[in-house]
């Protein structure tokens, strides 16, 4: 077995190693999308309703709840938006510290120690599928 002298190892740092962080994010995204499809499906109904309106108090009624439902979607989507980021952010810095481990190892000529690269993987895959 090598001693630590022969090993470089990858230091990601504490918020982007924070896997429980990235989970965290990760769940309120995907229920920040159930709730985006929810009020979709909500503006779709609101929009018919507001087509079959038979006098000005239930286009009224209409309007308010399509402006509240309006509200709930942007804000849904920029609080969604902004997690997505600092995920991003975060796999970029660990990608960034993981390039510069390898690269001291490599000019040291020691062991490239890569407890990263397998999280790293699962991290991408998990961003891109909450941003297609």
């Amino acid at each position: 077995p090598m001693s630590s002298d022969d090993e470089v190892k990858v230091d990601i740092g504490p918020d982007a190693d924070d896997m429980s962080a990235f989970l965290q994010n990760k769940n309120t995204v995907e229920a920040s999308i159930v709730k985006l499809n929810d009020d979709t499906r909500k503006l779709e109904e609101l929009q018919e309703r507001s087509a079959c309106a038979v006098d000005g108090a239930e286009e009224a009624v209409v309007s308010k709840e399509l402006k509240r439902v309006i509200k709930s979607v942007n804000k849904s989507t920029r609080e969604s938006q902004a997690i997505l980021k600092t995920m991003a952010e975060a796999n970029k810095k660990m990608k960034k510290e993981r390039k510069r481990a390898q690269k001291k190892a490599k000019s040291e000529g020691k062991e490239f120690d890569d407890p990263t690269g397998h999280v790293l993987r699962i991290r991408e895959q998990t961003l891109n599928s909450l941003t297609r």
